[in-house]
């Protein structure tokens, strides 16, 4: 059984402040989570968590996680069903909201991604939840 001493917060997009004003959708690439000192490396059952902090905005964000077995940038793709629904026209984020979402890997490395577009601030990080390996 896990204990919650097991688990590590391990950041991707961590405190990203959107302050400029984008005329087009800006695509903000998370660092690399390395998960090769977590459980199950043929099949990772993770968790990712969405907070927004702050929202004056008018555009759009979309959040989504994706994976590769390299952490070359060309080599990661998208995780089906791994999209965050806390997201979208700037009606329908409000402010501090916070979203989890649960997904399989079996890949290596796993990061997440933001498409913005707005004209006001906007404050979020994205953080995955991941169990440690026994030692």
């Amino acid at each position: 059984m896990a204990t919650l001493a097991k688990f590590n917060v391990l950041p991707s997009l961590s405190a990203l402040n959107r302050t400029a004003a984008a005329a087009a959708a800006t695509t903000y690439s998370g660092a690399n989570v390395d998960l090769q000192a977590y459980t199950n490396p043929g099949g990772r059952q993770l968790k990712a968590i969405l907070n927004i902090g702050v929202t004056t905005s008018t555009g759009t964000l979309n959040v989504k996680m994706q994976e590769s077995s390299t952490s070359a940038e060309a080599g990661f793709a998208d995780i089906a069903l791994a999209t965050f629904t806390a997201t979208g026209n700037s009606a329908s984020l409000s402010s501090n909201a916070r979203e989890e979402i649960h997904f399989r890997t079996n890949n290596r490395y796993v990061r997440a991604i933001a498409a913005i577009t707005n004209t006001g601030n906007m404050d979020l990080g994205v953080y995955v939840l991941a169990e440690r390996k026994l030692t």
